[in-house]
């Protein structure tokens, strides 16, 4: 009777990994936004006073917070969430500089611990919808 659920009646085609992997890119998608917002909240207490070490930066011009972005690349499933060029010392504030004195004031992973489980369930979801779709579609 298990034959009669789930992947055992699933017959796998040529068009199977293209709708599988469109999904989990959707997931992702899905997660990387998820992501960006967490580090926009992170990044959004008010300047006066200055963060501590191993507090998440205090948002003072705002141009760290309006820099995060999502990119994605849909062929190779690679997502990348954080500031762009215009804050490039985002990644000093994240991890520090001991040559300039600066303790790290980490917002990126913090956001990340904060929404790992999120965004595995949304992956995880896309995913399984895809295959249900396609194994509804194959019967």
């Amino acid at each position: 009777m298990a034959e009669d659920y789930g992947l055992a009646r699933f017959k796998w085609d040529r068009s199977a990994p293209w709708a599988v992997r469109s999904a989990i890119a959707d997931g992702m998608e899905r997660g990387a936004e998820y992501l960006k917002k967490a580090m926009k909240r992170l990044l959004n207490v008010p300047y006066p006073p200055a963060s501590k070490p191993g507090q998440s930066p205090r948002r003072r011009t705002g141009n760290l917070y309006r820099s995060i972005n999502v990119w994605i690349n849909r062929k190779t499933l690679e997502v990348q969430v954080g500031p762009n060029e215009d804050a490039e010392y985002g990644i000093y504030l994240e991890y520090g500089a001991p040559k300039a004195n600066l303790k790290p004031r980490p917002f990126m992973f913090k956001a990340l611990k904060l929404e790992q489980k999120r965004i595995a369930n949304t992956v995880n979801r896309a995913t399984a919808i895809a295959f249900n779709k396609l194994a509804r579609q194959r019967k």
